[in-house]
C-alpha cells in the first residue's frame, strides 16, 4: 500500500512578517511539504500468517 499526504508546515520569518501575513494554506510563512510512504502487510488478519 502506498500512502500520500501533504502538510504546511511554518518557516522560520521575521516578527514583523510573521504578524502583517495572513493565516492558513495561502500564508508567506507557510511551506507545502508532500510525504509518500509505501508499507507492507505483516499479518494475514484472515489466517494470522506473517509474511516476510
Amino acid at each position: 500500500m502506498i500512502e500520500m499526504d501533504e502538510a504546511y508546515f511554518t518557516i522560520q520569518t521575521s516578527e514583523n512578517e510573521h504578524n502583517t501575513q495572513k493565516a492558513g494554506r495561502g500564508s508567506k510563512t507557510k511551506s507545502n511539504l508532500m510525504v509518500m510512504a509505501e508499507s507492507t502487510v505483516l499479518e494475514n488478519i484472515d489466517t494470522g500468517k506473517v509474511e516476510r
